[in-house]
C-alpha cells in the first residue's frame, strides 16, 4: 500500500488533513479520518488512475450558550442593574444583540458585540417600583439566531419609605394659638385618626375620593411625633404612620401630602392547597395595589386595582403555593406618590382541611393571638389605649375594642388591655 505522496497529483488534495492511501486494484481505499472521495484524477508510475474529491465537513454553528448571571447589584427602591453571561459562540466567530426580558415590562437590548467568552453584559434599570420581585432572564444573538438563559434569576427592590408630610406655612392675620391642619389621602368613608405623641387629638371622616382634612388648635410649641392611621367601612385599620415634627408658637401649620396604607384581610386562616383565598381591603379609588406574599421558600407579588369606592379584591389560587405560612402585605400607589405598607397578616397554606376566618377576628398572627392589640401593630400601648378611649361608652363599639363582648367599651376593657400592655 503506497501513501498519496507517491503519486503525481492532479489536484490540491495534500492541503487536506485527511491521510489517503492509494491501493493497487485489489487493495481497498483507506482514509484517516473516513472522508467522503470521488472526482478528482491522480496517477502513479504503475499508470494507475483514481479519482478522487475529498469533501470537507463543516462545523454546524448554533445560538449562543447564555446564562442569567452573576447576580443583580446596585439594588435601591427604583433601581437595579442585572447581568448576563456569554459561556459560548458555538462554533460562530462572534455574538450580539444583547438583552433581557421579564417582569418589569417590555425586553431590554444592550450594544455590542464579542467574539471572545466567557462575556459578561449588563443593563441598569431606573423607575423600578419599591419593595417589588422582578424575573428576567439574559439572552444574545449569533448568526443561527438568538437563544436564551438556560435559567432565570430574580431581585427585590428595597422596601418602601414612608411619603414624607409637606410643610407649608399657613397665612392671615395675627394668630395668638398654633393650629395644625393634617391632609391627605385614606378611602371612601375611612375615620381618619390623628394622634400626637400617642394620644388622640383629632378624628375626620374622608370623602368621597379618599380624601380628608382634619384640624387642631391649642398645640403648644415644641417636638411632637405625630401619628395617623384609618379604619374602613368593615372595621378594619391601616397602618400607622407616624413622623416627627417641629411646631412654633403662634403658627398655623399645615401638614399635607400624608397617604396611608391600604387596609387588608383574608378570607381564611388556613387554606387547602389548591383552593382559593381572597385578600382584599380598601384604598383610594383607582390606586394600584401591590400585594407580597412572603415565605421561607420565597416571595410572591400580585397586583389590584381599587374601584370608585376604593375596594380591592385579588382571588389567589394556593395551587402553586408550597405548604407553609405566608405572610401578606399591601401597599398602594397613586401620581407617582407610594403609600407605607399596610399592617401584615398570615396565612397557611396545608394539606388538611380549609378554616373559614371567624367573624370580628383578624386573620394575622399577632392581632388574631395579642388581645388589645386594636390597631394590630403586634404592640399593646397608648395607641391601643387612645384607640379605646375613642370608644368609650359607645353603644355599638367594634368587635375588637370591646375586649370582653359584653356590647359596650367600659372599665372592665380597660382592665384588659392593661393586663396584655407591652409598651
Amino acid at each position: 500500500m503506497r501513501s498519496v505522496a507517491s503519486f503525481t497529483g492532479l489536484c490540491a488534495l495534500v492541503a487536506l488533513s485527511a491521510v489517503i492511501f492509494f491501493p493497487r486494484p485489489s487493495e481497498a481505499v483507506v482514509c484517516n479520518p473516513p472522508t467522503v472521495i470521488t472526482g478528482c484524477t491522480m496517477s502513479d508510475s504503475d499508470n494507475l488512475v483514481i479519482s478522487a474529491t475529498v469533501v470537507a465537513t463543516t462545523p454546524t454553528i448554533t445560538p449562543p450558550t447564555v446564562t442569567t448571571s452573576p447576580a443583580a447589584d446596585g439594588i435601591t427602591e427604583t433601581t437595579a442593574t442585572i447581568y448576563g453571561t456569554v459561556q459560548s459562540l458555538n462554533n460562530d466567530t462572534s455574538a450580539d444583540t444583547f438583552g433581557f426580558t421579564g417582569s418589569f415590562g417590555s425586553p431590554v437590548s444592550v450594544a455590542g458585540s464579542t467574539s471572545t467568552v466567557p462575556y459578561t453584559f449588563s443593563y441598569a434599570f431606573t423607575g423600578l417600583t419599591c419593595g417589588t420581585v422582578y424575573t428576567y432572564t439574559a439572552g444574545a444573538s449569533n448568526s443561527a439566531g438568538p437563544s436564551t438563559g438556560t435559567a432565570s434569576n430574580s431581585f427585590t427592590t428595597t422596601s418602601c419609605a414612608a411619603p414624607i408630610p409637606v410643610l407649608s406655612p399657613g397665612g392671615g392675620g395675627t394668630v395668638t394659638t398654633t393650629t395644625v391642619n393634617f391632609s391627605g389621602l385614606a378611602y371612601p368613608g375611612a375615620r381618619v385618626t390623628i394622634l400626637e405623641d400617642g394620644k388622640i387629638i383629632v378624628q375626620s371622616i374622608a370623602g368621597g375620593d379618599g380624601r380628608f382634612v382634619a384640624t387642631t388648635a391649642g398645640i403648644m410649641s415644641g417636638s411632637y411625633v405625630f401619628s395617623a392611621y384609618a379604619e374602613d367601612s368593615r372595621g378594619d385599620f391601616s397602618s400607622t404612620y407616624s413622623f416627627p415634627f417641629q411646631i412654633n408658637a403662634s403658627s398655623i401649620v399645615n401638614i399635607r401630602g400624608i397617604f396611608l396604607s391600604p387596609t387588608i384581610v383574608a378570607d381564611k386562616l388556613s387554606v387547602k392547597q389548591g383552593e382559593d383565598i381572597l385578600l382584599s381591603g380598601f384604598s383610594a379609588p383607582g390606586a394600584a395595589v401591590s400585594i407580597d406574599l412572603g415565605s421561607p421558600s420565597g416571595s410572591r407579588s400580585y397586583s389590584a386595582v381599587a374601584d370608585t369606592f376604593g375596594v380591592y379584591r385579588l382571588s389567589v389560587n394556593t395551587g402553586l403555593l408550597a405548604p407553609g405560612s405566608y405572610v401578606v402585605r399591601a401597599r398602594a400607589s397613586q401620581g407617582g406618590v407610594v403609600s407605607p405598607d399596610s399592617k401584615r397578616i398570615s396565612f397557611i397554606v396545608t394539606y388538611g382541611k380549609t378554616i373559614i376566618k371567624k367573624p370580628g377576628i383578624e386573620s394575622d398572627g399577632t392581632c388574631y393571638s395579642l388581645r388589645g392589640d386594636i390597631n394590630c401593630d403586634g404592640r399593646v400601648n397608648i395607641i391601643d389605649f387612645s384607640i379605646m378611649k375613642s370608644w368609650y361608652r359607645n353603644r355599638k363599639p367594634q368587635p375588637r375594642v370591646d375586649l370582653n363582648s359584653d356590647g359596650a367599651v367600659d372599665l372592665a376593657d380597660f382592665s384588659i388591655l392593661s393586663s396584655n400592655w407591652t409598651g
